[in-house]
């Protein structure tokens, strides 16, 4: 019996030599040949987000495959330096992949800030051909934009007498025309205690 056990892809070959005392054919030898194909990896799905609100997060799965006839060894998957918008979530790596089979890796999108934002997924493997595999990541937050009517002038009102008060209400509306919502930290007036009040003020933020 004689076993093969690969330790590198590619084709091995060896000798085998056998001794006896047959007087015409002392040795004789015996070619060994053995093949160990190589993996190869296939990476499908996309890491674009499109657009992703601060304060939201969106998860996208991507998919390594092996569609060679040997096991696939992912050394390591990883997001490279500096991408403080995206995380690799229940990373399985290192593993490895056998034939026809695949892996997912979750990659989470949390925006810190306004704007695009990329980063590279880098696939580190035993595919001779494709040792690193580089996927780009991306994603956008679009911003919030408030809009609110520049001057106000309200209807002629009698002063306040002694008894009675008499105003008048003026509705201010603050609108958010951008794609994300808008945050409202603070509404006052700069001259209070005057002639002006804000009244019916919601809680804030």
């Amino acid at each position: 019996t004689i076993r093969y056990t690969p330790v590198d892809i590619g084709t091995d070959t060896c000798t085998l030599r056998i001794t006896t005392n047959d007087p015409d054919t002392p040795m004789f030898d015996v070619t060994l040949t053995g093949n160990s194909p190589p993996p190869n990896i296939e990476v499908t799905g996309s890491l674009d987000f499109g657009e992703v609100c601060p304060g939201e997060q969106e998860e996208k799965i991507l998919d390594i495959c092996n569609t060679g006839l040997c096991n696939l060894a992912v050394a390591s998957v990883e997001l490279n330096a500096g991408c403080v918008d995206f995380e690799l979530i229940n990373n399985p790596f290192p593993a490895d992949i056998s034939h026809d089979f695949c892996l997912g890796i979750t990659v989470r999108y949390t925006p810190t800030g306004v704007g695009t934002h990329t980063c590279d997924l880098i696939i580190t493997s035993n595919d001779p051909d494709e040792p690193v595999v580089t996927v780009p990541v991306t994603g956008t937050t679009p911003p919030s934009s408030i809009d609110v009517a520049p001057d106000y002038c309200f209807p002629p009102t009698v002063v306040q007498s002694v008894d009675t008060s008499c105003y008048s209400d003026y509705l201010f509306p603050v609108t958010n025309t951008g794609d994300c919502p808008l945050v409202i930290t603070d509404f006052r007036l700069l001259q209070p205690g005057m002639d002006y009040y804000v009244t019916n003020l919601p809680s804030l933020p």
